[in-house]
């Protein structure tokens, strides 16, 4: 499942999960003048209403490397540097 993030010129601001997301496709489909509304998700819109449509990614964590010690146990390494 994608979460994508839509926001429109009403000032709506929606989320919603879909299980595929081509950004062609609903590109296509918002610049076509013979279509009304739009269908992501659960959701229906006009298609002059939708401003945007952003993929929602999680920020991910940064990895802190981790050594083990001479008695087996692990150990955050600290990378920081002391001046003297």
């Amino acid at each position: 499942m994608i979460k994508l993030k839509i926001d429109t010129y009403n000032s709506g601001n929606y989320e919603v999960e879909v299980e595929t997301y081509n950004a062609s496709e609903i590109n296509q489909q918002l610049n076509d003048r013979d279509i009304n509304t739009v269908l992501v998700g659960d959701l229906i819109f006009s298609r002059i209403e939708v401003k945007l449509i952003t993929p929602i990614t999680e920020a991910l964590k940064p990895e802190i490397p981790v050594e083990e010690n001479n008695e087996g146990e692990n150990e955050k390494i600290n990378e920081s540097t002391e001046s003297f």
